[in-house]
């Protein structure tokens, strides 16, 4: 109910005080002189219309000169359901805070002053919802420190990108340039060269793609030849170059498989559980079961009672308890029982008879002071206005959220006091940190962590081609200032009317502006003197372009990359089995197959199946490019199998002679042609130079034909043979004529008592 003012007590009346102690009252035994009534009376009136003057109403009104609630645990709220205002918790700084459901939210009236009915038309120009996601309608102008992801999904090597998640992509191998058969020994980069010659090259068609692969001093260099037989060329160099080994030819080889062989079981295990088969044929999916926890469930909740819990570092909530929020008294806090009488005298229930007595003896003036508690504005279509003008305020609209109102034409500005503490008369020096005009378009100084055009960095590293990628960040919570809400202080401050004259102070030298989570009291957003310190929902470009595998990336376009190899170390005998990783390794002191121990070892993996193969820098005897496989991570692999042995190649029969290969081009083989009996022989009589017993050797290189008469006696026998075998052995003295053939080489002998004819047919 409004209190009238009093008609003005002996105003024209005499009201001096003449023979009256004004400290000793009237006297005991005197009777009141009646101008000392109404000098008393006259005052008494004036004092009483001051305060009604100076008071402010509870049904609202209007503020001459600043308001500093100077209490810790206080707030300042706006609308009947206190969901947005200023908050000061003991030990923590002053910030701008809303209701659970509710979130911030700057408007714009469409009036230049706003109405104290709160019946203006509002545009909302800013807001930051309940999980700290701050949004504006003009977007921003600054740069953000970082981004959840690109406002705009980029395509790297054709797979769309926005920094949101990791992402796998396939990069080609770099080209470099044209080169001929004369120019090979140049190709010493990591990427690909086209071959284009006349002439042919390592013995294969002059036109193809020349592969290369380097790291440090080490160079393999691979020929796919356009046409011919599937087969490849391979030579290595160690001395960046200066001396290669010989080509080397080898088979083709397979580089796809349409299915595993052996199909395989993928399981998870641990936080969560489930299991698929995969033989690469089909996609597959798989259905998780989270593990529990160990928590009972239910429902925790109580009107006397507040949950405990416990979440261990994956974010599982491993234990809840029940614990009672203790009774409120003057020595200690706790809850609380309201009391709405003004007249009791209890000192442990809220808004006692004896705060009520204070606030009535001790009524917020008019003309500005201080306010030792919080205040709050109850009703709906109510505002919170600074200034004369009333451009800049709290809002509360009936089936509206409060909200930060500025007039049509003025901006929401945050500035920053030169002291620590804001002076009461406004005369502090103002350095604006943050502005947000008409447009809905936010400028900060140090910039922002919400979208804008661009973006410094990505919070959350995320993976391309298996390398860690800085690109964005997660954004969450509310804005928390640093030491308080009206401390004086000339540089940090928002301003909500005339420039320079009707500013809030929000805080210190620092400059920092908290936004906090009502709920909970986290921080999850800030500002401070550098801009917006926090993570942006999305981000134009990166501030700072990145390059990837040498290309540089901003967020703005699209990007094709290509990728060599990677390189992953060394590799000797004893750490074969362990080189799993797709990419390459240099060998030293290796034993496959017998191969030469230094080379290249290359590495193909997908899922549980490697494939390895191993150059050698040399050939030797063995060969140089040996291949060998797992499909059971490495656990077992098969047998080495040697692409390039060498070999030998032997003819026998009509036609001798031998050669040996390694596929690393034609053969030549050196032959003898084994000519048959009579051809270019001839008959000949040797019987003069024959002599019984004698052992005689076909050297002629040639199979002979040998005719013989002879005959034997009681004392000598006569026998023939060739090499060692004896065809006949007899005493007859009958004359016998026998013939045979004699292999090259082979010995030959008859024994006789005569001999009347040895012919032969030979050379």
């Amino acid at each position: 109910m409004a209190v009238n003012k009093l008609p003005e007590f002996a105003k024209n009346g005499q009201q001096n005080t003449d023979g009256l102690d004004l400290e000793d009252g009237f006297p005991v035994n005197l009777k009141p002189a009646r101008q000392w009534f109404n000098f008393l009376f006259n005052n008494l009136t004036l004092a009483i219309n001051q305060i009604i003057d100076e008071k402010f109403n509870k049904t609202g009104g209007e503020i001459s000169s600043s308001v500093q609630l100077t209490s810790d645990n206080s707030v300042l709220t706006v609308g009947n359901n206190a969901d947005i205002g200023f908050v000061k918790k003991s030990l923590f700084k002053g910030a701008v805070a809303v209701g659970k459901n509710n979130s911030f939210t700057v408007v714009q009236s469409n009036n230049l002053t706003i109405s104290k009915d709160a019946s203006d038309t509002y545009t909302t120009l800013m807001s930051v919802d309940g999980n700290g996601v701050l949004s504006s309608l003009g977007g921003f102008s600054g740069n953000s420190a970082s981004a959840s992801k690109l406002q705009t999904p980029r395509k790297i090597n054709d797979v769309d990108f926005d920094g949101s998640g990791d992402i796998n992509i396939s990069a080609p191998m770099r080209y470099l340039r044209t080169i001929k058969s004369s120019t090979v020994n140049q190709a010493v980069k990591d990427g690909y060269y086209l071959v284009a010659d006349d002439n042919d090259l390592a013995g294969l068609y002059g036109y193809g793609v020349l592969e290369v692969r380097a790291q440090g001093s080490v160079i393999h260099q691979t020929y796919f030849a356009h046409t011919g037989d599937f087969r490849i060329a391979v030579r290595q160099t160690w001395d960046e170059g200066l001396n290669y080994s010989p080509w080397l030819i080898v088979g083709s080889r397979s580089t796809t498989a349409t299915k595993l062989e052996n199909p395989r079981t993928v399981s998870f295990s641990g936080a969560a559980t489930g299991s698929f088969p995969y033989d690469g044929s089909a996609n597959s999916s798989c259905i998780l079961t989270l593990s529990n926890s160990g928590v009972v469930a239910g429902t925790y909740a109580s009107t006397i009672q507040i949950p405990s819990i416990t979440v261990n570092e994956k974010g599982q909530i491993t234990g809840i308890s029940q614990q009672t929020i203790r009774s409120a008294s003057a020595t200690q806090a706790g809850i609380v029982q309201l009391n709405n009488s003004l007249t009791s005298d209890s000192i442990d229930q809220a808004l006692t008879a004896a705060q009520g007595k204070k606030l009535q003896d001790e009524k917020f003036a008019k003309t500005g002071g201080e306010i030792s508690n919080s205040v709050q504005l109850t009703s709906d279509n109510s505002v919170l206005t600074v200034g004369n003008n009333y451009d800049i305020g709290f809002v509360k609209k009936s089936e509206f959220k409060g909200a930060l109102a500025v007039g049509k034409n003025n901006s929401f500005t945050v500035v920053q006091s030169n002291n620590l503490i804001i002076n009461k008369d406004a005369s502090d020096t103002f350095t604006t940190l943050m502005t947000l005009d008409g447009n809905g378009v936010l400028s900060s100084v140090g910039g922002y962590t919400g979208n804008s055009s661009s973006a410094s960095k990505l919070q959350t590293a995320r993976k391309v081609f298996g390398q860690n990628f800085d690109g964005t960040n997660d954004v969450s919570g509310n804005i928390t200032a640093n030491t308080g809400m009206l401390l004086a202080d000339s540089f940090h401050y928002i301003d909500m009317g005339r420039s320079g004259s009707d500013r809030m102070n929000f805080n210190v030298h620092s400059g920092v502006f908290n936004f906090i989570n009502a709920q909970n009291g986290n921080i999850v957003a800030r500002l401070d003197s550098n801009g917006i310190d926090c993570n942006a929902a999305t981000a134009s470009k990166l501030q700072n372009p990145r390059k990837i595998n040498g290309v540089n990336f901003d967020g703005t376009g699209d990007i094709n990359i290509t990728a060599p190899m990677r390189y992953l170390g060394n590799a000797n005998n004893s750490t074969l089995n362990s080189a799993l990783n797709d990419g390459f390794y240099l060998v030293s002191d290796s034993n496959i197959l017998g191969f030469y121990g230094y080379g290249i070892l290359e590495v193909r993996s997908t899922g549980t199946t490697i494939h390895q193969t191993y150059f050698a820098h040399t050939k030797n005897s063995n060969g140089s490019v040996a291949v060998r496989q797992t499909w059971d991570s490495g656990q077992n692999f098969s047998a080495w199998r040697s692409l390039d042995p060498i070999g030998s190649v032997k003819l026998s029969g009509a036609i001798t002679g031998n050669a040996s290969f390694d596929e690393s081009g034609n053969i030549s083989i050196p032959t003898n042609l084994q000519v048959g009996i009579g051809i270019n022989q001839y008959y000949q009589d040797v019987t003069a130079s024959r002599i019984s017993g004698v052992v005689y050797t076909n050297n002629t290189g040639n199979t002979i034909f040998a005719i013989i008469t002879a005959s034997g006696s009681n004392n000598t026998a006569l026998t023939h043979q060739v090499g060692g075998v004896q065809f006949i052995n007899t005493n007859e003295s009958l004359s016998r004529t026998i013939s045979y053939t004699i292999p090259d080489g082979a010995s030959y002998m008859v024994t006789a008592a005569t001999i009347y004819k040895w012919s032969e047919c030979r050379r």
